[in-house]
């Protein structure tokens, strides 16, 4: 079913939408809510369908700010309650959550389909280990965010003094889709990515990386917890934060906030091959029948019963004939990954 009829929020959601904007009418909000926050509330309350953009950053706030819930936020309505509720309460975080995850498939089959050989540059100078390793940063200072945050400089100091520079690596800020590690230092200019690590021995590893590569997505985003905070008008100036992870994510809040660099190449011809081969295993279930049935033919064709043209040199037991290109060039990936 198309992706397309699951973007009308649901009953639950619509409801959490109202309630929000009643009590943002009331003055309940505060001064730190964006108008595009308050625009698509109203429309998606009123039965409009959402975008996959919005269903992405819907995700994305709500897997952010769930350490912002408080017991007893809701009487009186502080202002991160109201905001809870413009993003669709607890029934958005789920409707949200569901729905992000089959664009994250339907992406990901996408990206993995396009990676062939002509996607993995290798030269001599190529180090072996390196795929999967990337650089970047994961937040830049004194820039104010989508949710009307800026993170200052050294706000990070103390909490990687205190757990050390190496935090998790999450796909869309989900505790359940670790996807690698990351090495961090405090600059100037923000929280740098001094070197990445997607683990490519996990599924989510390598849909993450091959997205990267297709340049899907690129942005970086911080789980964090706040420990000093302070207003300057309108901004929140976020003095501390304790770190909890970093996310590979489609819309990050801190939009300088990205990967900048990432190594794509394999270090050997038997490894480009084999990732080939995993592509195709992996892209979904379809690629896997045709797949199957591909290797079936392979091994059940045999040569036409015809008696062949004098002179003619005899064909070869089960080779496929001329003229399917699909099964050439899945039996030659095997049989060259086999090889080694």
């Amino acid at each position: 079913m198309p992706i397309e009829k699951y973007l009308t929020p649901p009953q639950g959601v619509r409801e959490a939408l109202r309630r929000g904007l009643e009590l943002h009418e009331a003055g309940a909000s505060g001064d730190g809510l964006q108008p595009e926050t308050v625009a698509w509330a109203r429309r998606m309350a009123s039965g409009e369908p959402a975008s996959r953009d919005k269903i992405i950053k819907m995700r994305a706030w709500h897997a952010r700010h769930a350490v912002d819930k408080r017991p007893g936020w809701d009487n009186p309505p502080t202002p991160g309650y109201v905001a809870y509720l413009l993003w669709g309460g607890e029934p958005g975080r789920v409707w949200s959550n569901k729905v992000a995850a089959m664009i994250d498939r339907e992406e990901a089959g996408k990206a993995m389909k396009t990676i062939d050989r002509k996607s993995v540059r290798i030269s001599d100078g190529d180090l072996a280990d390196e795929a999967g390793v990337f650089t970047g940063y994961a937040s830049i200072f004194n820039n104010v965010d989508q949710h009307g945050d800026v993170v200052m400089p050294g706000a990070f100091r103390k909490s990687l003094s205190e757990r050390g520079n190496v935090v998790p690596l999450l796909w869309q800020h989900d505790t359940t889709e670790p996807v690698g590690v990351l090495e961090l230092v405090e600059d100037s200019k923000g929280l740098r990515v001094v070197r990445g690590e997607i683990n490519l021995e996990t599924a989510r590893g390598r849909e993450a990386y091959a997205l990267l590569k297709q340049g899907a997505i690129k942005g970086l985003s911080i789980g964090y917890q706040v420990v000093q905070d302070g207003w300057q008008g309108k901004v929140r100036q976020l003095k501390e934060l304790k770190l909890l992870e970093v996310s590979l994510v489609t819309f990050p809040a801190n939009e300088l906030a990205s990967v900048t660099s990432i190594k794509n190449d394999y270090g050997s011809e038997h490894q480009a091959r084999m990732a080939q081969v995993l592509t195709l295993i992996e892209v979904g279930m379809n690629n896997l029948v045709m797949a199957k049935a591909m290797m079936e033919a392979l091994l059940m064709e045999g040569p036409e019963e015809s008696t062949p043209p004098e002179g003619a040199a005899p064909e070869e037991p089960g080779m496929p004939e001329e003229g399917e290109p699909e099964m050439d060039t899945l039996a030659a990936l095997l049989r060259a990954a086999l090889k080694g």
